[in-house]
């Protein structure tokens, strides 16, 4: 009993190096999906859909939004997926870069008149403008170093800033 508990810190300290941040959707009904955020791409409402997408564009998973009980982020440990399963390439409308960057975004990609939000990882709006053609160049020097969400319209990329 006396080795048990002399391994279990150490047990506890590994599963704490191995948790990340990851976004967890929590259908109606169900077990949650949690995916680590360094996986994701983007999000975007596709239809009635929550699409999950890489950072190449690929499909991680859809649910239909109507059986989503709550989107949030949390430290976990995520899921691996099955390594025979295929992810189909599917390309989105916006695109981000620098991603990471320490001042300057540009996105393009955009259809016309558009509002950019960038929200915090804890959904806290941290600015929004407007842009007329489809790229805008937003300085995000004065943001603390961390991961964003950046919302254009039903999409939102997640972007690093250094």
């Amino acid at each position: 009993m006396k080795k048990f508990f002399s391994i279990l810190p150490m047990l506890l300290c590994a599963v704490m190096v191995m948790a990340e941040k990851c976004l967890i959707i929590l259908p109606i009904e169900g077990s949650e999906q949690a995916t680590a955020l360094s996986t994701i791409g983007h999000l975007e409402f596709h239809g009635k859909n929550v699409v999950l997408y890489d950072v190449s564009g690929n499909e991680l998973g859809s649910t239909p939004a109507d059986q989503i009980r709550k989107i949030f982020f949390a430290n976990r440990v995520p899921p691996t997926p099955p390594e025979d399963e295929a992810i189909d390439n599917v390309k989105t409308g916006i695109y981000v870069y620098p991603n990471p960057t320490a001042d300057i975004i540009t996105v393009e990609g955009m259809d016309g008149d558009q509002t950019i939000r960038i929200y915090s990882l804890n959904g806290q709006l941290i600015s929004a403008s407007r842009t007329s053609d489809g790229n805008a160049v937003i300085n995000v020097s004065g943001l603390n170093s961390g991961d964003y969400l950046l919302q254009v319209g039903a999409e939102i990329v997640k972007f690093i800033k250094k």
